[in-house]
């Protein structure tokens, strides 16, 4: 790696003094790791019994010598070394073992700690997949994903990453924004799940990227997806009563048979989905299920046959509901104005085509009589 890295055999012999703890660190303060244009803080904490430790006497490898030694808490001393002494430098992209010697006044080795530092310079990685192609208003989109941190191309570096910090999602119109973070290691692998709503009807696209501890960041990762979130529209200014092929406002205390009829408009309209509460028209009928034909232009003709038999008079409201393949569905309350009708046809006259001094005249054969109703229904 740079000068600083110098291994000897690793070895004790009469302890009168030993190192504690050994770290190097790069201006980002992560433990064995720098960037590639940094420096690296070098520090040691050795135990001494009545005695300090002088630069003198510690060194990386056996001839780079620390800069300075202070006295510590519990008879020891805390050793720096800076490297480049000033500035930056420039390092290899590599992971390489070191070693920090102890020696004694006499020049022989009194202990020894081995670690290993890596100069990461490379960004992480991520990458987006997808569990199906299509989704629905009804189900959340799941988003996996897998994000691998690396930090360098040297084969030493492998398995060595200074980690992954966080991993953002977002869309490029802003609607979804996530950052995952407090990740560990050089690799995550897990999923997201994002609400559909927030989704236009169509094609979609999530994009992500990862960010190291060194905020390199990754090339943005994208997946891409189909949203159905239109369900069926029914149209309820179709909505009607038919009875013999006119429509009705009114019943009688007799039962008779009609149809109610409605037009909904879906492109893929699930015909065994149509339902309707039609307890106001019958209290009989609670969730019926509807006939319904496909049409042109995504058009859909619904049909109950049912008996009219309200009970009263009044506004009444029926409930219509209706799902399409994608299970995406809709909902309507229809009102309609009933009125009870217990009349039958009134004779209002009776005549024929031909009249003489207000008189009504017939022949013998060919006649044409007309007879005028007074009937609402």
């Amino acid at each position: 790696m740079i000068a600083l890295i110098l291994s000897i055999p690793f070895y004790i012999t009469s302890v009168y003094a030993r190192i504690d703890s050994i770290s190097a660190r790069g201006s980002d303060g992560v433990d064995g790791y720098a960037k590639q244009n940094d420096y690296i803080n070098v520090n040691v904490r050795v135990s001494i019994p009545d005695d300090t430790i002088t630069t003198n006497h510690l060194f990386v490898g056996s001839d780079l010598q620390f800069n300075k030694c202070t006295p510590s808490i519990n008879n020891g001393s805390d050793c720096t070394l800076r490297i480049p002494a000033n500035g930056t430098e420039f390092f290899d992209p590599v992971s390489t073992p070191y070693t920090i010697s102890l020696f004694k006044d006499d020049g022989a080795l009194d202990d020894s700690r081995a670690g290993n530092f890596t100069i990461d310079n490379k960004a992480p990685q991520v990458y987006l997949s997808i569990p199906q192609t299509k989704f629905t208003s009804q189900q959340n989109v799941v988003v996996k994903y897998e994000a691998t941190d690396y930090a360098c191309d040297d084969p030493s570096c492998s398995g060595k990453c200074v980690g992954i910090k966080e991993i953002e999602f977002f869309t490029l119109d802003g609607a979804f924004k996530q950052k995952i973070s407090e990740l560990s290691g050089c690799s995550s692998k897990s999923s997201i799940t994002i609400d559909s709503n927030i989704f236009n009807d169509g094609s979609n696209s999530v994009f992500a990227k990862a960010v190291d501890k060194f905020n390199q960041v990754s090339q943005e990762a994208s997946v891409t997806f189909e949203i159905d979130n239109v369900g069926p529209s029914i149209l309820a200014n179709t909505f009607a009563i038919i009875s013999k092929g006119i429509s009705i406002s009114t019943f009688s205390s007799a039962k008779i048979p009609v149809e109610v009829v409605v037009n909904i408009s879906a492109k893929d309209l699930n015909l065994n989905g149509v339902t309707a509460d039609l307890s106001a028209l019958n209290p009989l009928i609670k969730n019926a299920k509807a006939s319904c034909v496909s049409g042109q232009q995504n058009m859909n003709a619904c049909r109950w046959f049912i008996e009219l038999n309200p009970g009263t008079g009044g506004l009444k409201h029926m409930v219509i509901n209706a799902t399409d393949l994608s299970n995406n569905r809709q909902s309507i309350t229809v009102s309609k104005l009933l009125s009870l009708e217990e009349k039958g046809p009134v004779l209002e006259s009776l005549y024929t085509n031909t009249e003489y001094q207000e008189q009504l005249l017939a022949k013998s054969t060919g006649n044409t009589l007309t007879a005028v109703f007074d009937e609402s229904t």
